[in-house]
């Protein structure tokens, strides 16, 4: 918020009754906390690449931050996110056959947090967002040779073969 916003807000609390010589009421903008996904992940046959990897990418940021995207969804101060749900949400796109090394981390002012299965805010003023990009690489697929390959049973050492 501006500073002529928050000035605004202190206004017409004071006009309101909010405020009073017994209580003060301060007034400034959340901290938010970013929340990055790193993932590997294989998409179903036919499906491209490159354009559900962004796919997956916008629908992680509106997951995380749903409330930047649709008026009526509140904003979770103090608020955390769990991996499991992250992982179900990927899984469930109707796009991804598996998901593989899935790690979560808080992107705090030090540097990225190490992985953890749930994400919470370090402060309750602070609000979990979701980072702009998060590091998600595409499995490539198998060619169909290859696959014919993983299927093939080599002959085992006690199998003789009649001439």
């Amino acid at each position: 918020m501006s500073s002529r916003t928050t000035a605004a807000i202190r206004q017409a609390s004071r006009k309101a009754g909010i405020s009073s010589c017994f209580a003060r009421l301060h007034v400034r903008n959340p901290l938010f906390e970013e929340v990055q996904a790193s993932f590997q992940v294989r998409f179903f046959p036919g499906y491209d690449e490159g354009f559900y990897l962004q796919l997956l990418n916008q629908e992680l940021i509106a997951f995380l931050s749903p409330w930047a995207f649709d008026q009526t969804s509140e904003i979770d101060f103090g608020g955390q996110v769990y991996k499991s749900a992250l992982i179900n949400f990927v899984e469930e796109r109707p796009y991804v056959d598996y998901v593989l090394d899935f790690q979560l981390r808080l992107l705090a002012q030090g540097g990225p947090q190490p992985d953890q299965e749930v994400v919470r805010t370090s402060k309750q003023v602070s609000i979990l967002v979701s980072a702009p990009q998060h590091n998600i690489s595409a499995i490539p697929q198998q060619t169909a040779r290859e696959q014919q390959e993983d299927y093939r049973c080599e002959p085992s050492k006690t199998e003789t073969r009649k001439p």
